[in-house]
């Protein structure tokens, strides 16, 4: 086997690269993923990272599950202590598991919204490559949990549901966050951070299937937008206060 043969067969970047790549050299990356789609490495340091950022924030997360349980009529009082613990727990070991299996299921769905661009655009490209893609995409979503954990770790409990790093966070918090809205709805999901992850994912299913970034972004940013308009209708049509 020769040396070339060899160079080939490997990634010519590590994980670690790849993942500070997305941020400062995104082009050379995403090319470097498109050619050598292994994912395996990046998605359990990104689920890593993720689990990390969870546990960092778990004692809020209790703390808030308490708070909410404390002025329940529902629960006798003898029992409150133990309800709430048995809660708060329940409720740091459900969002550690998401921490892990959301981004595989978010990545699952960024992928198939590539290949379904991908039949009418560009070389056919495997599964595979365009899972690779979604999985290092995915790594704005990183910085904006971090932003997220450290406001979390700052704001009263009370406001733990409030808290957020996207563009909602310029309105007034509503008095009911079951129904804050259609405003409110649509800027809750205008994320920064996913916006970005958004621009990563048609970059790189670009450079994937060789085509033009604009014809993939278009699809990509287009799905998205029915989906915020999709939910917004939807939840403002079942709110309590519809």
């Amino acid at each position: 086997m020769t040396e070339e043969n060899i160079s080939a067969e490997q990634p010519t970047l590590g994980v670690w690269q790849r993942i500070k790549g997305a941020v400062f050299s995104p082009v050379a990356t995403f090319q470097d993923v498109a050619a050598h789609p292994r994912f395996a490495g990046g998605a359990l340091a990104i689920c890593g990272i993720n689990l990390a950022l969870t546990l960092l924030i778990a004692p809020k997360i209790k703390d808030f599950t308490r708070y909410s349980l404390s002025n329940n009529p529902n629960i006798a009082s003898d029992q409150a202590a133990a309800v709430q613990n048995i809660a708060a727990t329940s409720a740091v070991v459900s969002a550690a598991v998401m921490s892990v299996i959301g981004p595989f299921v978010l990545w699952l769905v960024y992928a198939t919204i590539l290949k379904v661009i991908n039949f009418f655009s560009g070389e056919r490209t495997p599964f595979s490559t365009l899972y690779a893609i979604a999985t290092f995409a995915y790594v704005p979503a990183l910085l904006g949990g971090l932003v997220g954990a450290f406001l979390i770790l700052s704001a009263p409990v009370e406001n733990f549901t409030s808290v957020t790093v996207s563009l909602a966070a310029i309105l007034p918090t509503p008095e009911n966050l079951q129904s804050p809205g259609p405003l409110y709805l649509f800027l809750s999901k205008i994320n920064p951070f996913t916006i970005w992850s958004l621009a990563l994912l048609s970059l790189g299913g670009a450079l994937a299937m060789k085509t033009g970034t604009r014809v993939v972004a278009t699809g990509v940013f287009g799905t998205w937008l029915v989906y915020i308009t999709g939910y917004v209708v939807l939840i403002s049509a079942f709110s309590p206060l519809a």
